[in-house]
């Protein structure tokens, strides 16, 4: 049971985790028993949540002298088509809903009296590489998701240090849902603290400028001194929207895409705030302004907000000098590890399978020993359980 759950959680599909069984496990089982298979397991995933949905009033986080030196936790989304069940077959007034990770992990890294990386990396100022990056990729949200992968790979690619070379990931742990964010942030909560996070020195918070995120922060992490961090990709999007909004060629667009991410790479949001002010004041002393002109000054003034509403969360140079991450490709990857099973066109999903599917992957993913402890103890709780209903049946 547990290869066929394994191979109907790892695979894309059912009938992937089929074909996969049968000619590596000599394991010959329908897909359709796979997927039932898959959501009896999912239930008992689930089940196991249970504890953790409520903050309890007293929750005490752990004082004592902790080993860990450094942490993060990212959060992120991504999405899934549920279906309306007990409808019968078939997708029954499917819809879009979000799904929701989280990456808690361990770091090691120094501390610096200066920062270590003053100067922008080559990488956020490469024509040819940042216009790849936003080119044509913006969702309905108008939130440009960039590449994260692509940047990874050209970091690795340069010899010049980065700053995701100034941390080393010692263990991450991994947690996914498509429960509300109140419970999904209660969740999370509960499950640092039984990692004896929150009492760790060096802490940060990663998100991007999705207000639920940092309400969830807010509510549980901002109490234990964690540190807010607005993924610095996101700021790229930013600044390369206003720099095309205020220029009129790709010269001068480039020139001060380049001005505005420097600023933001060396902590002077404020300086590209008021340069922002500066372009909205001079369209707006127009007299006769056109719809094009009047877009123009709601976009700009829109992005203004934007980094208004995120500069207390954008200084980088200090979170490089305590050795904290500033980018939450981490959990960027993760997020296309489980649309690579859960998310297409084409899949339509019971909200009770697809959440039991995410919280298996969880545990297959996080340097742990849930998924080997589930197993192990799944028989003795089987046997409890019905104990359990047959002396309440009496």
């Amino acid at each position: 049971m547990r290869k066929i759950v394994y191979a109907g959680v790892t695979n894309t599909s059912f009938k992937q985790a089929e074909e996969t069984l049968k000619k590596l496990a000599d394991i010959e089982i329908a897909d359709s028993h796979i997927q039932r298979i898959v959501a009896r397991i999912g239930k008992e995933f689930n089940k196991n949540d249970e504890k953790y949905k409520e903050i309890k009033e007293k929750q005490e986080v752990k004082k004592e002298q902790n080993q860990i030196e450094v942490a993060s936790i990212s959060i992120d989304g991504g999405r899934v088509q549920i279906r309306e069940e007990n409808k019968g077959s078939g997708a029954n007034n499917p819809k879009w809903m979000e799904t929701k990770v989280a990456l808690m992990q361990i770091l090691q890294s120094p501390k610096y009296d200066k920062d270590p990386h003053p100067c922008l990396p080559e990488i956020f100022s490469n024509k040819e590489k940042i216009l790849h990056l936003v080119s044509g990729l913006k969702n309905e949200t108008n939130k440009i998701k960039l590449n994260q992968k692509k940047i990874k790979e050209n970091n690795n690619q340069n010899k010049t240090k980065r700053e995701n070379a100034s941390y080393q990931v010692i263990k991450k742990f991994i947690y996914a849902t498509i429960d509300e964010a109140e419970t999904f942030g209660n969740i999370i909560y509960n499950k640092s603290v039984e990692l004896n996070l929150h009492s760790v020195t060096r802490k940060a918070f990663l998100g991007d400028g999705d207000r639920k995120n940092w309400s969830i922060f807010e509510y549980g992490f901002r109490p234990h001194g964690w540190i807010p961090i607005l993924d610095f990709i996101h700021s790229i999007e930013y600044a390369f929207e206003a720099a095309k909004l205020i220029t009129d060629t790709q010269k001068t667009l480039w020139n001060k895409y380049n001005e505005f991410i420097t600023h933001i790479w060396q902590g002077r949001v404020l300086t590209v705030i008021r340069r922002l002010d500066k372009e909205i004041a001079n369209l707006e002393k127009i007299n006769k302004k056109t719809k094009r002109t009047l877009e123009k000054i709601d976009s700009i003034k829109r992005i203004r907000e934007y980094f208004k509403n995120n500069y207390n969360k954008m200084n980088y140079p200090e979170y490089r000098k305590l050795g904290l991450p500033i980018t939450s490709c981490h959990v960027e990857s993760l997020i296309k590890q489980f649309n690579l099973r859960i998310k297409s066109s084409e899949k339509f999903w019971n909200k009770t399978i697809v959440s039991g599917i995410l919280k298996i992957k969880s545990s297959l993913l996080s340097d742990d020993n849930t998924w080997q402890e589930f197993w192990d103890n799944r028989h003795h709780e089987q046997i409890y359980s019905k104990r359990d209903y047959i002396r309440n049946a009496a």
